[in-house]
């Protein structure tokens, strides 16, 4: 009789335990200030600030697909670097908090000039990944991947 109870207790455990991956609005609200300072900083090429919100271990894919660590990045939004971007609009779809990380998928749009003088618009979706160190949330990783363009003359 006993053995019947173990499986039907354990099902019952299984089923009432939250899931590890959790989101919750307001326990959100650090992880994307931290996601929206760590994109102002490099569209202002502030490496100062950039320095700050980055994990010792910090690592990035970029756009273009190289690894880069985290001196790469800091050495590549130095101010006497700094070019002119253009204005980002920045979304998120989704945050997943598992203890001490998150993971935020999201994505950056702006407009470029075009080859004929009309405004292209162009999208990456952006991964990036926290992590809690003491009270404050680090950038620990990002991943850009392009979004391939979709219209006419796009």
């Amino acid at each position: 009789m006993r053995l019947f109870h173990l499986p039907v207790m354990l099902a019952s455990i299984i089923v009432a335990a939250p899931s590890s991956a959790q989101s919750n609005q307001a326990a959100d609200v650090p992880v994307l200030a931290l996601v929206s300072a760590f994109s102002n900083a490099r569209a202002q090429f502030d490496a100062k600030a950039l320095d700050a919100l980055l994990t010792s271990d910090y690592v990035e894919v970029s756009p273009v697909g190289e690894v880069d660590r985290r001196q790469e990045v800091l050495g590549f939004y130095a101010p006497d670097k700094a070019t002119p971007a253009p204005p980002l609009t920045l979304g998120t779809d989704d945050v997943r908090r598992y203890g001490d990380i998150a993971v935020v998928v999201g994505s950056v749009n702006f407009s470029i000039p075009g080859p004929n003088g009309a405004t292209v618009k162009r999208s990456m979706r952006v991964t990036y990944v926290a992590r809690r160190v003491a009270r404050h949330w680090l950038m620990a990783s990002t991943q850009y991947t392009g979004v391939r363009p979709t219209g006419p003359g796009q």
